[in-house]
């Protein structure tokens, strides 16, 4: 499975980066900071080395970047802005298809 991360150079993003390839997802880690990006993706490269992790600089407040990023990516999504429950197990992060509307 392939998860969309927003946010994930740092705090909640970046943890959910670490706890979904903890669990086998590959993973498109976006972020503004791509230096921040690039070192967690190392990062979690060097615990899980079957994983896969892409990363793109992506600013959510534009549209158009991320409604191409978020199309090349079927499966689920996380946003450290964003929070549901995930059915597939009790300790996976929170997950959610972003609609733009609130809970």
């Amino acid at each position: 499975m392939r998860t969309l991360i927003t946010g994930a150079s740092s705090g909640l993003g970046a943890e959910m980066a670490r706890q979904f390839a903890a669990l086998g997802h590959d993973l498109v880690l976006t972020a503004r900071r791509t230096d921040r990006l690039m070192a967690l993706r190392d990062e979690i490269l060097k615990g899980h080395p079957t994983r896969q992790v892409d990363i793109a600089a992506l600013d959510v407040r534009t549209t158009m970047p991320f409604r191409r990023a978020f199309a090349t990516t079927t499966h689920s999504t996380a946003s450290s802005s964003t929070r549901a429950s995930a059915p597939e197990s009790r300790s996976a992060p929170t997950t959610e298809k972003t609609t733009g509307r609130s809970p």
